[in-house]
């Protein structure tokens, strides 16, 4: 192979430009692409980039090297939204099997790339394992153990018998010191446990490992609850804590069968916290975090609006509805306390983000578009933030495509 001359091949491409052979001229300039990339040109690159998809919209793969052309220049948002478009290139394509591989090629050193790439995939396919997988990798190089476990359960869910879900959630069990678990995995091999009943049982030790590296004095979280009281209450309480997340982790259908012991915990909680709006909350949150949503709401009912912690206690509620998927629900709460006097800005920003989220789901780019702005007014830092403004400009971009006629 000859020695690649810039200009040379510049010039000619140019020169096909003129003459019409748009094809050619296309290929030429794209030829260049990686030259100036290897030559920490990025902003140069990125040009001749959007040169070759003027000139030919079906070079999809260029919006890969688009997105490593807006990492080099440190603009990460205009990245993802660069890979999202690749991404949707892939579904149109059918082509997500080769694209994942490029990504996973090209990327490697760029694990949120990677992450976006799949979440978009995800947003519009559901029912493959490789594609959970593929994000779960991206998770695990990011550090973000716990939702790497979610998300390949969420693959095991697709295909109960996924050879690279199955191998991955062993890999991961054995590094993060959970060897001793590795029953329930043999057990979802051999058929004798569901998917959601080994999930149940991994989930719980590592939910346990993480409250027990915060420790007792932890913010949030099931043992928060234990800081105010004294030792005896605080040994009962704590001992409950461990015997339900233990019975919930080996429980095969869930809470019904230890529905005794939440009783249990809850009579006792409530008799040893006194009813103080604060420990209320922390309760609410302990049950939210063993996955017993209606517990969690029933104690927020119980902190009247006239408490110190009512607009906390509100928020907490507006969450649980919305990640439960009760989006109008969510709606209400959210708008309402938008209303409260005395707002603490916490609280605002909280309910900003959530509206926001909420019209994305339902469709309703204005909305969301108009909650986004006075978030960022609030605060241009606040979390998530970015990932919001891309979401909006994906539900616009997908909302302005004409329809076609079936």
């Amino acid at each position: 192979m000859g020695i690649v001359r810039p200009r040379a091949v510049l010039q000619e491409a140019k020169e096909l430009e003129v003459r019409g052979q748009t094809k050619e001229a296309s290929r030429k300039y794209a030829s260049l692409i990686s030259v100036l990339m290897r030559r920490g040109k990025p902003a140069e690159a990125l040009m001749l980039i959007e040169k070759v998809l003027t000139l030919s919209p079906d070079s999809t793969r260029l919006y890969l090297q688009k997105a490593l052309c807006f990492l080099e220049m440190k603009r990460e948002n205009d990245a993802f939204i660069a890979i999202e478009s690749f991404a949707i290139a892939a579904i149109r394509q059918n082509r997500i099997s080769d694209y994942m591989e490029l990504v996973s090629e090209k990327a490697k050193a760029f694990p949120k790339i990677q992450q976006a790439f799949a979440e978009k995939l995800l947003s519009v396919e559901r029912t493959r394992a490789d594609i959970f997988v593929f994000l779960a990798e991206a998770l695990y190089r990011l550090g973000k153990f716990e939702r790497c476990y979610e998300i390949v359960f969420s693959a095991l869910k697709v295909d109960t018998q996924n050879d690279s879900a199955l191998k991955f959630l062993k890999r991961l069990m054995t590094e993060q010191g959970q060897s001793a678990d590795l029953k329930g995995l043999q057990k979802l091999v051999s058929g004798d446990w569901s998917v959601d009943k080994v999930k149940q049982y991994v989930m719980a030790e590592v939910h346990r490992r993480g409250d027990k590296k915060k420790g007792l004095d932890s913010e949030v979280g099931s043992y928060s609850i234990l800081k105010s009281l004294d030792e005896e209450d605080a040994s009962t309480l704590k001992n409950l804590i461990d015997s339900l997340e233990a019975e919930l982790g080996e429980s095969p259908s869930g809470i019904e069968s230890v529905s005794g012991l939440v009783s249990e915990f809850k009579e006792k909680a409530l008799k040893v916290l006194q009813q103080d709006s604060k420990t209320l909350i922390d309760l609410a949150i302990a049950f939210k975090e063993m996955g017993i949503e209606a517990e969690a709401k029933d104690i927020i009912s119980k902190i009247g609006s006239h408490e110190s912690q009512y607009h906390d206690a509100q928020c907490l509620l507006g969450r649980i509805e919305f990640e439960s998927g009760a989006y109008f629900a969510s709606l209400d709460i959210f708008q309402n306390l938008l209303r409260q006097p005395k707002l603490n800005d916490e609280c605002q920003k909280d309910a900003l983000y959530h509206l926001a989220r909420i019209y994305i789901h339902i469709n309703d780019i204005n909305k969301a578009h108009h909650f986004a702005d006075k978030l960022s007014k609030m605060d241009s830092n606040y979390r998530s933030l970015s990932r919001l403004r891309l979401d909006i400009n994906a539900l616009r971009e997908k909302s302005s495509k004409p329809k076609q006629n079936k």
